[in-house]
């Protein structure tokens, strides 16, 4: 449904995770709503990382499945750049924070993008 939904499958997703309780119900709608296709949707899902919907612990998830879509691969790295003070403030006093420029790694493997990858080490 999400890969190739809209805007209203987008919504009706987001609607069940800010409601939702259950933290492994979040963390599967947190899967759908970081699969589509549509740039839009993609970066409205990216959005939500550093909104008061995603939990800061849960923050990793949303990156990680969105760096497993191929579509947002390329948004979802500019989105960690842009955000990076931002990951920093919030979680670089975690032990996973270290972990996200791997998390980059692991998608998107081109030499050049490993140069650019390479000062977030």
């Amino acid at each position: 449904m999400a890969r190739l939904g809209g805007q209203k499958e987008f919504n009706k997703l987001l609607k069940l995770h800010n409601t939702s309780k259950n933290s492994e119900e979040r963390l599967a709608l947190c899967a759908a709503l970081t699969s589509f296709k549509k740039l839009p949707l993609i970066d409205q899902a990216l959005s939500q990382i550093t909104s008061k919907s995603v939990r800061l612990q849960d923050a990793s998830y949303w990156l990680i499945y969105s760096f497993m879509n191929q579509f947002a691969r390329d948004r979802t790295w500019q989105w960690l750049v842009d955000n990076w003070t931002w990951l920093e403030k919030n979680l670089g006093n975690d032990m996973s924070f270290s972990r996200f420029p791997v998390y980059a790694a692991r998608f998107i493997v081109t030499l050049v993008f490993w140069l650019v990858i390479k000062p977030f080490q």
